[in-house]
């Protein structure tokens, strides 16, 4: 098949000229804009007499986002080694139970020494948000970086708390020492462990999350003190013991509520500027 000539495509040219004409657009000329204006002065004058004024009505879903809903779904972001690791920590830790350890901090078993710094550790696993990748995820989602990490703590928190229950449990069964105090066992850990992720999470929707780092460990290293000062106290009875252990659980609950609640807060600040 030939090429077509010059003339032939001249031909073709002149032939549809007039059919495509119809279909290019022009810029409006000012008569015809002004006609199209007088067309519609009716329309106008009908809307400034109602003189109604425009308002937005937003549609979209304003729920509080549900704290449950989003630990769920921050326990989906822990990779299946963490786990394995802690699990496996927390195996030789129950292994050598039963076993007085050295006296470090005034803290005299592998519970009270190893848990509360398995926690720091698991928490500081939790904190992402130097990472550049997780602040660009934390930056589009219903919660800000504080109630993301309010939920990772309170994730690992409530591990730590179920594997150390777990771990002694099995203590309790093994331990045949007439010494033994199951009750004094289990607070000798579980009151630091609360009271160092009520302190974490309070001081981090204050002053950050390097603050509550700096703040937890420098209350643990006091802590440890403190208990072996104590540990020679004539005073130091096993009541006063139970007194101590039970307000600083009790001290981290109340904190842990008073994060929740100026989470809350951050909840509702957020909402109100638009947040997704």
């Amino acid at each position: 098949m030939s090429e077509p000539s010059d003339w032939e495509l001249e031909r073709l040219e002149r032939q549809l000229k007039k059919p495509l004409s119809g279909y290019l657009s022009t810029s409006p000329k000012a008569d015809a804009t002004q006609q199209l204006l007088r067309s519609l002065q009716g329309e106008f004058d009908l809307l400034r007499e109602k003189n109604t004024p425009f308002e937005w009505k937003d549609t979209r879903d304003r729920k509080q986002p549900s704290l449950w809903k989003q630990c769920m779904l921050q326990l989906q972001t822990y990779n299946k080694s963490f786990w394995l690791v802690s699990v496996l920590a927390y195996i030789m830790i129950t292994a050598v139970g039963h076993m007085q350890s050295s006296f470090i901090l005034g803290l005299n078993d592998i519970f009270s020494i190893a848990i509360p710094l398995l926690l720091l550790g698991g928490i500081g696993y939790s904190h992402r948000s130097w990472n550049k990748e997780m602040r660009m995820v934390e930056s589009v989602t219903p919660f800000p970086p504080a109630l993301l990490f309010l939920c990772r703590l309170l994730i690992v928190v409530s591990f730590h708390v179920l594997m150390g229950s777990i771990g002694s449990v099995y203590v309790f069964m093994v331990n045949d020492n007439p010494l033994f105090v199951p009750q004094l066992f289990l607070l000798n850990w579980l009151a630091p462990v609360l009271f160092l992720g009520g302190l974490l999470a309070f001081i981090s929707f204050r002053w950050g999350i390097i603050s509550g780092f700096a703040a937890a460990i420098m209350i643990w290293f006091g802590w440890g003190g403190a208990l072996q000062w104590l540990e020679g106290s004539e005073w130091l009875t096993p009541l006063w013991m139970y007194a101590i252990y039970c307000g600083a659980a009790g001290g981290g609950v109340v904190l842990f509520t008073a994060a929740y609640r100026r989470s809350l807060t951050l909840q509702r600040l957020d909402l109100g500027r638009g947040g997704l």
